[in-house]
């Protein structure tokens, strides 16, 4: 995704024992997707925006930043 504002950081979180992919939006985290329940069942938290403000985002864009999430934690 060229030139997107979402980004995506594979890591080991200290709250889960499987790697987890956090995706960023604008430099700030949007969400984590986890694998703790399996690879077929990942989860995905949502986080609150910074001020109190919304997300809006580009549906296809957003789309596209879950399934590439998802690869990545497939490795």
């Amino acid at each position: 995704m060229e030139n997107s504002k979402f980004k995506i950081f594979i890591s080991s979180d200290l709250e889960y024992e499987e790697l987890v992919a956090e995706i960023q939006y604008n430099k700030q985290i949007f969400a984590i997707v986890n694998q703790e329940q399996g690879r077929d069942q990942l989860e995905i938290e949502i986080m609150e925006p910074a001020f109190g403000h919304s997300w809006k985002f580009n549906y296809s864009e957003f789309l596209k930043v879950i399934e590439m999430a998802q690869a990545a934690l497939d490795g």
